[in-house]
C-alpha cells in the first residue's frame, strides 16, 4: 500500500508560469549520504556551464551550511535557492512554482516526495533504487542510476528540451487513482478483509 497524499493540498498550478527559466526541485532531508544533495549541485553546474538556463529549489530542514558551502564554490548563487523548511501548504506551492522534481537519493523506499509531484502534476527525475520503479515511468518522469552524475545532467536537458510532452492532468488523474485518502482507505479495508476471511472470522 502506497503513501497517502491530501490531493487536496496537492493539486497543479490554476494557471501555467509564462517565466522563461526552467525551474527544477528538490525537496527532502538534504542528508548527503541519503538524498546526494551534493550531486544535484554539481550536476547543475554542469548542465548551466553547458548554456542551459535553468533554476533549482532546494527545500528541507537541515545541513544547509555544507549545501550553502557547495553553491558558493560552485558559483551558482543566482541560480540556486537553498530554503528551510516548508509547511506542507508551502510544498505544494513549491510543486507547483517548479516544472520538475529531482532526487538522486543512494537509497529510497517509496518517496512521498513523488507522490506529491505527481498529485501536483508535475514529472519526476529520480534515481531507481528502493521502490521507484514501481512510481515512475515513461508518462510522468525518468529514471536514472544512482551516482550517475553525466545521467543527471543528460536527464534534466531532456526535460527542458522535451518537459512539454507530459500531460499533467493525465499525471494528476493516475496519482489521484493511486495515492487520494479515499483510494489509501479502500486498499486497507480490502487488506483487512481479506485478512479476516483466510483466519475465518
Amino acid at each position: 500500500i502506497p503513501n497517502v497524499v491530501d490531493t487536496k493540498i496537492f493539486y497543479p498550478a490554476r494557471e501555467v508560469e509564462k517565466n522563461s527559466t526552467f525551474e527544477f526541485l528538490h525537496v527532502s532531508s538534504l542528508n548527503d549520504r541519503h538524498k546526494n544533495v551534493s550531486g544535484i549541485l554539481e550536476a547543475f553546474a554542469v548542465l548551466l556551464s553547458q548554456g542551459f538556463d535553468a533554476y533549482l529549489t532546494i527545500v528541507g530542514n537541515g545541513f544547509y551550511g555544507k549545501h550553502q558551502n557547495s553553491i558558493d564554490r560552485l558559483s551558482l548563487q543566482s541560480n540556486v535557492s537553498l530554503v528551510k523548511e516548508l509547511s506542507i501548504h508551502g510544498i505544494a506551492d513549491a510543486m507547483r512554482k517548479s516544472k520538475v522534481l529531482v532526487l538522486f537519493s543512494n537509497y529510497e523506499n517509496a518517496p512521498c516526495v513523488i507522490s506529491e509531484a505527481h498529485c501536483t502534476g508535475i514529472p519526476v527525475i529520480s534515481t531507481n533504487v528502493g521502490g521507484v520503479a514501481e512510481m515512475i515511468d515513461k508518462d510522468n518522469g525518468l529514471l536514472i542510476k544512482p551516482k550517475d552524475q553525466s545521467s543527471l545532467v543528460e536527464a534534466m536537458k531532456w526535460m527542458i528540451k522535451n518537459h512539454i510532452q507530459y500531460d499533467a492532468p493525465a499525471i494528476r488523474q493516475k496519482a489521484v487513482l493511486e495515492y487520494a485518502i479515499d483510494r489509501i482507505a479502500q486498499k486497507y479495508v480490502e487488506v483487512y478483509r481479506r485478512v479476516q476471511s483466510e483466519h475465518g472470522n
